[in-house]
């Protein structure tokens, strides 16, 4: 395996280590043997978490899934998580002032945010670097600021009661911010 197809092998699986290992456990034995270092790695992981924001800009109605991915991305940083986090922020605040998150997307914004409970959200982060707090602190409450609709609920799993999941996702905020002050 050379630079280029390790490249190619932990961007497809979006530097997660665990995957790369349990669903192509030769690969990795290889790509782990080739010894790229933490620093090159971050470097594709931020390249990853520009594209993943591209994605995201071209797709609001899949913002969700891309703010999770970017978090997920950008949380196995050693360094250099600032820059992605600032991006993500700024982005989320355009799509915010050009309305352009439905209120499914808002909430899916707001779970990555707070995590699953682990260390693994985007509050966690923001914390982590005090130029972020403040600005992500406003981020949250400008994405849930908003009333659910009868039309958010609906016979999709998951979404049933969209008023229970966003109260949900808001009281996880609150408590991944007070957790990680």
């Amino acid at each position: 395996m050379n630079l280029q197809e390790a490249e190619a092998f932990f961007k497809s699986y979006y530097g997660s280590t665990y995957l790369m290992d349990a669903e192509s456990h030769a690969v990795y034995d290889a790509y782990e043997e080739l010894g790229v270092s933490a620093e090159q790695e971050d470097l594709w992981r931020a390249e990853l978490a520009d594209d993943l924001l591209s994605k995201m800009m071209g797709d609001p109605d899949n913002a969700g899934s891309r703010v999770a991915a970017i978090v997920d991305v950008v949380g196995d940083m050693r360094t250099g998580f600032v820059d992605p986090m600032k991006a993500l922020s700024d982005k989320l605040e355009w799509m915010l002032t050009c309305n352009a998150l439905n209120h499914r997307q808002r909430i899916l914004v707001l779970e990555a945010m707070a995590g699953s409970g682990r260390e693994d959200g985007g509050i966690r982060l923001a914390m982590k670097a005090p130029m972020l707090r403040d600005r992500y602190k406003r981020l949250v409450v400008a994405l849930a600021d908003f009333n659910c609709e009868p039309s958010d609920s609906g016979n999709v799993p998951g979404w049933t009661n969209a008023s229970a999941r966003y109260d949900n996702a808001v009281a996880a905020c609150r408590l991944a911010f007070k957790r990680f002050a």
